[in-house]
């Protein structure tokens, strides 16, 4: 029997007071652990444990043996942890996002991690940047909305007001009386970034408080694809500000709609519960929180 692996078992039964708990943590059969114990007890010519109800209660010595294994295990427990930290934060961590998002707020302070030696995979994944995080195949997601997932954690880090754009001729098809606005807006050809309408469906409930039910002319997966073809004249849609600035001052597109209070919408980042603990995540979640600050509203 190996005795290295025999002192480990009594050291969990010792911190347990308990073999099937300690069965469990060592990922062995409790006849097994009892079998170590025993082992051990022939050993020293020793008792170590004087069972009471379901708890096994230490002799002295168990305390004594205890305290003098502690310290080594501790140092080697510790090792152990610097090994598993330093692989963890050497490997490459994936990111699901949009690029276009990601070109604007995040790849322009991409150096900060570079500096630290982090490795990011960025991958467009949208709409199953949530199912990818569960399934481990992303460390961190940008998700368009809240949600609650057991396991996942989200916080929220972007703010956004959006704009419904579209080329200069479209001002002439919007009517005059604010209430026919919907229903003229709805007979213009739009250009959607997929099926779900993103920013679009938001859009018309925080302003009209109706469902988005446009004409799509085309669906392009790309924001950027988006507004040069609003640019060209091909339809209208509904994108964030931010993309809009250069745009919006040369008058290539205009607003289609001007509300007092422009509909803001949140991002979110998550990851999976507990992964802070590797420190590469952590400071990569912590940079985009602070990269987001300089764009958000």
């Amino acid at each position: 029997m190996d005795p290295k692996r025999v002192l480990f078992t009594f050291l969990s039964v010792y911190k347990h007071r308990s073999q099937l708990e300690a069965a469990t943590h060592m990922n062995l059969t409790q006849p097994a652990v009892s079998q170590h114990i025993k082992w051990l007890e022939s050993k020293l010519n020793q008792k170590l444990f004087i069972k009471k109800g379901r708890h096994l209660i230490p002799t002295l010595s168990a305390d004594n043996l205890a305290a003098r294994l502690y310290q080594p295990v501790e140092a080697l427990e510790g090792i152990w942890d610097s090994i598993q930290s330093t692989k963890q934060t050497n490997l490459p961590l994936h990111f699901g996002s949009i690029a276009e998002f990601f070109s604007v707020v995040f790849a322009p302070e991409l150096y900060q991690l570079t500096e630290k030696g982090i490795q990011l995979y960025l991958h467009e994944v949208h709409p199953n940047e949530l199912e990818m995080l569960k399934n481990g195949h992303l460390h961190i997601a940008h998700l368009f909305g809240h949600t609650a997932e057991p396991g996942i954690e989200i916080m929220p880090f972007f703010k956004e007001a959006f704009c419904l754009i579209g080329h200069p001729k479209y001002l002439e098809h919007l009517p005059k009386k604010k209430s026919e606005l919907p229903k003229a807006l709805f007979e213009l050809p739009w250009i959607t970034y997929d099926k779900s309408f993103l920013f679009i469906r938001d859009y018309f409930m925080q302003m009209f408080e109706t469902p988005f039910q446009g004409n799509v002319a085309h669906q392009l997966c790309d924001l950027w694809s988006i507004l040069a073809a609003v640019r060209g004249g091909a339809g209208i849609t509904v994108l964030p500000h931010f993309y809009l600035d250069a745009d919006l001052k040369s008058k290539k597109v205009v607003l289609l709609h001007e509300p007092k209070t422009p509909p803001l919408v949140e991002f979110y980042l998550a990851w999976r519960a507990g992964s802070q603990s590797n420190p590469a995540i952590a400071q990569t979640i912590d940079f985009m929180i602070k990269a987001a600050r300089k764009t958000s509203l």
